[in-house]
Order: structure tokens, then sequence, then C-alpha cells
């Protein structure tokens, strides 16, 4: 017989808010992603199943940002993550947001931070860049690549986080990717309220849908997703 949803947990790796009208969510990451999102973290940072995240979207890679504000609250919010940063190569400054991913990352690793990434068609410049930079702890955000490309991430031992957007014209080719995916890096997301309009409890959707494809019950999903959450924040 089925636990029911609201007994197994459920982590929202990627958010932009908290889903107040949600009873099923356990926690989560909730991302910013320009300074005007800053000034919220150190009031949120007090909700003791959430965590929070500080970073410069590419798509805002020429804001002026205060760098020195982001290292003082990494420097006092020892929890605190990095995201959601990365490059996203559609009609963008690519070399501007190069340079401000770079300087995130290295942030990342000097404070040995989790990082929520976006990377959205950037021919493999984003991995290359963390490979260089040695970044030790990642979410891939919002995967839709390949089987090549989820190997390429999962071997650098980063997890994919898996959102409602796989499953929206989803092809053979997806379905293959998932089928072969390594279970140890998978953790779902709602990026909520970003994505569809859609609430967390989106998460349910995902996970239903990953139990079919893998041949495995709701509940050995949300037993394997709670327990590759609690891996990633172990350092």
């Amino acid at each position: 017989m089925s636990v029911g949803f609201h007994v197994m947990k459920w982590w929202d790796s990627h958010c932009h808010a908290i889903d107040a009208s949600s009873s099923l969510i356990s926690g989560g990451l909730v991302v910013t992603t320009h300074p005007s999102d800053w000034s919220l973290i150190p009031s949120l940072e007090t909700l003791s199943s959430w965590q929070f995240a500080i970073g410069l979207h590419p798509w805002f890679a020429d804001e002026s940002v205060d760098w020195s504000y982001v290292a003082s609250m990494l420097e006092t919010h020892p929890m605190l993550s990095i995201g959601e940063i990365g490059l996203d190569g559609v009609g963008r400054d690519i070399q501007m947001q190069v340079a401000v991913f770079e300087r995130q990352c290295r942030l990342a690793v000097h404070y040995d931070r989790v990082v929520s990434l976006h990377l959205v068609k950037d021919a493999g410049v984003g991995l290359s860049i963390l490979k260089t930079l040695q970044v030790q702890r990642a979410v891939v955000h919002g995967f839709l690549g390949s089987r090549e490309q989820a190997s390429a991430y999962q071997a650098m031992g980063y997890y994919l986080g898996l959102g409602p957007r796989l499953f929206h014209g989803t092809s053979e080719k997806r379905i293959h990717m998932l089928e072969h995916l390594d279970k140890r890096l998978v953790l779902l997301e709602s990026d909520s309220p970003s994505t569809f309009n859609v609430g967390s409890n989106s998460i349910i959707t995902v996970a239903t849908q990953l139990s079919d494809i893998w041949g495995v019950t709701i509940e050995d999903v949300s037993e394997m997703c709670d327990h590759n959450w609690r891996r990633l924040w172990r350092k």
C-alpha cells in the first residue's frame, strides 16, 4: 500500500520563492538572480529546512555588482550557496557572461559552496570552466540535455535537477537519456514560480513520470532523491 505523498520527503532543488501553498514540500534551495533579491537572504536563512543562494544570473551579467558584499554574505552565512549562475547563449554578451561566471565559480571554490547552474546553449564552455576552476559541488538546474551531456556532468559528481520542462514534448531520445542516468546524482525541482506558472507540487508530477520511466515506485523516487539531497549538503 502506498504510504501517501505527505509522508514522503520531497525536496525542491531549485525555486525562486517558497511556495507557502504547498504542504508536501519538505524544503529545498531558493536561488536568487539579481542584486535586488539579495537583501532578503539574511531573514530567509532562519528557515531551517530551506537553503538559500546568492547569485547573478547570466541575463544580468552587465549589472553593476558590489562583489565585496557577495563575499561578505558568504563569509557571514556559512550555509549560503551560490546561484543561479552560469551561461546562456541565447542573444547575450557571452564574454561578459563568462567573466561573471568565472568570478562566481571562484567564490564557490574559495568558500566551498554548492552552486546552482544555469547552462543553456553554451557549447560546453560552462563545463570547461567548471573543470578548470575545480568547482566541486553543483546542481545543473533544469537539465534538458543529451545522454552524453548528462554523463559529462555526472562524471564531475554534479547533480542534475529534473523539472517539469522535461515532460513537455518528451522524445524517445530524452526518455533514453533519463533511463541511463546515474540515479545517485538526480534531484527534483519546480523552478517555481518561473516555469509554466506551476507551484512546487509539480515535483510530485515529475516524480510520478520518472517512476514510470525507471520502473520503480513513487516511494522509491522519493527515498532516492531524499538520500541524494542529504548527500549534496554533506561536505
